[in-house]
């Protein structure tokens, strides 16, 4: 096989009319049991939540609190704390992303892009300064082009732009295909993602963590499979990659195989729902299972996958694992109708553990 490949599920009760995860509330919002269930909860006695916000059925306050969590308060930006959970019906505010899993651990940046920064956005590679992106609009040739900071792999006409968020605050950066898009001669389907050389050459035995604001539209109810979001990539000749995030028949899941020969076995997230937001978090580590390798993916703040008895990567066939792949659309099958779009950020982060 030669490829295979947050919602803002939860609806905020607020004082005024706010967008979810628009940057507009400084703590988001917490669940409709909010604390009740947290032994050491903090801020308003377990009921609070953040400006913009209100927790369940408790009054207001600062910072806001996790539903069930023993230590997990909600800070600026509506993260909830290692130990807690976002409740029912909570969601996360300005900072994006859910502190799922165990952001404290993975604190090397490796690689950062803010689009709603300068006047193309902007990255910054291994916790350097940050710098600016040339502008999107331009088509590829034989297959790709280079903006500062990233490789764009895409047709020869134009499949990047700089859009204002249609969610939030902000911006994202468009990426899309159309139905008859040819990637380059040697590849007739549609493509287009985004590669850096700062992410390349991954090792066996390092850790990893990906956080990935995305939402998507126009034609995702195909009964095609294709690539959407995110993939990480062989660096061989092994033919196909070890994970990454597909859309088939219109349903999100995540693909992993040990080895290119397969099995490829997906694991369903849930129906992807166009102009809704998916904080997709990934929290991955390279290598053998006796080595303790693993696989986590959280997806709105519910966790759907834990690996820790597969390969990852293909360590029996490779000298390093590869390396990834942003804001990805193909479809090698050819069965997307009329376009497709996946607008990724506004903040897209990907940190290493020390």
């Amino acid at each position: 096989m030669a490829h295979r490949g947050w919602v803002c599920a939860a609806l905020l009760i607020s004082f005024a009319a706010v967008a979810c995860g628009d940057g507009e509330s400084s703590g988001g919002s917490a669940g409709q049991t909010s604390g009740t269930a947290g032994s050491t909860s903090s801020a308003g006695g377990g009921h609070t939540a953040g400006a913009g916000g209100v927790a369940g059925n408790g009054p207001a306050g600062a910072g806001g609190s996790s539903t069930g969590g023993a230590s997990g308060s909600a800070g600026m930006g509506g993260s909830v704390a290692v130990g807690g959970s976002v409740g029912v019906g909570g969601s996360a505010g300005a900072a994006g992303a859910p502190a799922v899993g165990h952001p404290e651990l993975f604190s090397d940046s490796v690689f950062e892009m803010d689009f709603s920064q300068g006047d193309h956005g902007r990255f910054r590679a291994n916790a350097g300064a940050w710098q600016d992106f040339a502008a999107w609009d331009q088509p590829g040739q034989n297959g790709s082009w280079r903006n500062a900071g990233v490789s764009v792999q895409t047709t020869d006409v134009v499949r990047t732009q700089l859009v204002s968020d249609a969610l939030g605050s902000g911006r994202v950066l468009r990426t899309f295909i159309q139905a008859g898009d040819e990637w380059k001669s040697s590849a007739t389907y549609p493509r287009t993602e985004l590669t850096s050389e700062y992410t390349a050459d991954v090792a066996f035995n390092s850790e990893w963590r990906l956080e990935l604001p995305f939402y998507a539209s126009g034609d995702i109810s195909s009964d095609g499979t294709s690539i959407i979001a995110f993939q990480f990539h062989h660096n061989g000749l092994t033919g196909s990659p070890p994970f990454g995030f597909s859309l088939s028949g219109g349903e999100l899941r995540l693909y992993l195989e040990e080895t290119p020969e397969g099995p490829n076995e997906p694991t369903s997230i849930f129906p992807l729902q166009a102009n809704e937001r998916v904080e997709l978090v990934v929290e991955v580590k390279f290598g053998y299972p006796a080595d303790g390798a693993y696989f986590r993916l959280w997806a709105n703040g519910a966790q759907y996958v834990d690996i820790t008895d597969k390969l990852i990567g293909y360590p029996d066939r490779e000298a390093n694992a590869g390396y990834w792949k942003f804001c990805s659309l193909y479809d090698w099958g050819n069965r997307v109708e009329g376009s497709r779009s996946v607008y990724s950020g506004p903040i897209v982060k990907l940190l290493r553990r020390p």
